[in-house]
């Protein structure tokens, strides 16, 4: 017996209808129907999960604020708590309005980008002294601050595109730049998800349901787009349970990813990993070579220039990063 057979006379969803809500909230309610009975809380349960955890945007996650006076010197403002001069508003109150910026981009380009704005004068300063960068800014008439007296000022936003919520700490260990205050990020675009089950009647039938999921977002970003989008990072998620015994094959660009995470990893390794002779070895540790991705930055003739460093144990090394599909320099290109 096939299971086509088996899977016979299932009913399926024949149609979604969107309902606008509100359109200056950017809410919108999509029915599912018919569906079969407990189908309606599975997918309203998986889908608004989904939309709430897993839904990428852009957001700030760190901020560079530079204070020039009078004879041209700068400052920075180093932390969240540094009262800035003429400033109605204290720092951190700030950094709260520039981590509310709604920014989107027709077609996401990039994964990261830097904004500048530059702010001389006294009044009101708001969030549109940085539409000069490759971002729209929906909320660009949003008040950061009120300076009492005139003053000079820059910032540089670090935006980025991400999904879910990343706490300023974790932020930390990727910027090391003085004078960077980095802030919690919230990428998600979708502010709130809800959904309702009811049944429906279908000939004879009065035990089939219909789901109405109701999506909110910031502005950036059409509801119906990020259901659309959650369906497929679910869709992509259980397509690994289809056939245990078929493997899937990745796109060209899931294959292009895998294959430089694993290159990065193999970057990544001590030049212990090697086992090379001692001779080698401590030449390398004098130079202060300690990864294989330093390693491989040299050419053989740099490499050869190192105190002690012979002809064996060039050769060593050739053999040993060809053992890991590796190889070094052809090129001279300058080490720091």
């Amino acid at each position: 017996m096939s299971i086509k057979y088996l899977l016979k006379g299932l009913k399926m969803p024949n149609e979604v209808q969107c309902k606008q809500e509100d359109k200056d909230s950017y809410t919108s309610t999509l029915i599912l129907s018919p569906l079969e009975r407990g189908f309606s809380s599975t997918f309203g349960n998986a889908l608004r999960r989904t939309l709430l955890s897993s839904i990428q945007g852009f957001a700030v996650i760190a901020v560079r604020i530079t204070l020039f006076n009078d004879d041209g010197g700068q400052t920075f403002v180093t932390n969240e708590h540094d009262q800035i001069a003429d400033i109605v508003e204290d720092t951190n109150e700030i950094l709260d309005r520039i981590a509310s910026l709604k920014f989107y981009q027709e077609d996401v380009l990039d994964s990261d980008y830097i904004l500048t704005g530059d702010f001389n004068g006294a009044g009101v300063c708001k969030a549109d002294i940085f539409e000069n960068g490759p971002l729209k800014i929906l909320n660009s008439d949003k008040e950061l601050f009120v300076a009492s007296s005139k003053v000079s000022l820059s910032f540089e936003l670090q935006v980025e595109y991400g999904r879910g919520y990343v706490p300023a700490e974790t932020n930390e260990k990727r910027i090391d730049e003085v004078g960077t205050i980095c802030i919690d990020a919230i990428f998600s675009p979708v502010t709130q998800v809800s959904f309702t089950t009811e049944n429906i009647r279908i000939g004879h039938r009065s035990d089939y349901e219909q789901l109405a999921i109701t999506v909110s977002t910031d502005g950036t970003v059409k509801p119906s787009e990020t259901l659309g989008e959650a369906a497929k990072i679910i869709k992509d998620y259980l397509q690994f349970f289809i056939d245990f015994d078929e493997k899937l094959v990745l796109s060209p660009e899931d294959s292009q990813e895998k294959e430089q995470l694993e290159e990065d990893k193999v970057l990544d390794l001590s030049i212990n990993e090697l086992e090379l002779s001692s001779r080698a070895y401590n030449c390398l540790q004098a130079e202060n070579v300690k990864t294989l991705r330093e390693l491989v930055q040299y050419t053989p003739t740099r490499l050869s220039n190192f105190p002690n460093f012979g002809a064996k144990s060039l050769d060593e090394i050739k053999l040993k990063l060809g053992e890991l599909g590796l190889s070094l320099k052809s090129t001279e290109i300058e080490v720091d």
